[in-house]
């Protein structure tokens, strides 16, 4: 019996179109690719500890330094989900709040931690939290501007020259 659902083509080949980006960074940083995220500058002390690629194309990556436990990142992007995206990014974004109220979606109307919002722009929004345990959480989050979309980068524990060359990196 053959199964209908099985791929008798050629997979992907699990390689990226382009070199890397032509930023400047650190040696205390790496570029790492996937097929769902595209590059990110991740620290280059740290190990993948999830990577997962849902059916809609939302993605997640999860990095943590194996020495230091506290030294986390985590990157995901919401895929072709719109009503995700603006889900998402509407406790962050007015227009994305804007966008979902309007079309129905069910989003968060608040944040369940207070955030210091460093820089933004209308896409773009650099901002960090505390944790209940007061450990420093820093993070990017990004709407699209034509497109409807929404990723977001958070880390910890990380010295602040390779912490903010990350966070700078993410979705350039």
């Amino acid at each position: 019996m053959v199964d209908p659902m099985s791929e008798s083509d050629a997979r992907l080949p699990g390689i990226p179109d382009e070199p890397p980006p032509v930023r400047q960074h650190s040696k205390n940083s790496l570029w790492l690719w996937s097929e769902a995220s595209d590059w990110l500058l991740i620290p280059s002390h740290m190990q993948v500890q999830t990577a997962r690629v849902g059916v809609d194309g939302s993605w997640v990556i999860a990095l943590q330094d194996a020495k230091s436990p506290s030294r986390r990142l985590r990157a995901q992007g919401m895929g072709a989900c719109v009503g995700c995206a603006y889900g998402a990014g509407a406790q962050y974004f007015k227009s994305y709040s804007q966008q979902a109220r309007d079309n129905e979606f069910e989003y968060c109307r608040g944040l369940e931690r207070p955030i210091v919002r460093d820089a933004e722009d209308d896409t773009r929004l650099r901002f960090h939290f505390d944790n209940q345990g007061s450990e420093r959480h820093d993070a990017v989050a990004i709407i699209g501007d034509e497109d409807i979309g929404y990723s977001e980068l958070v880390v910890s524990g990380l010295d602040e020259a390779v912490r903010d060359e990350v966070l700078e990196a993410f979705g350039r």
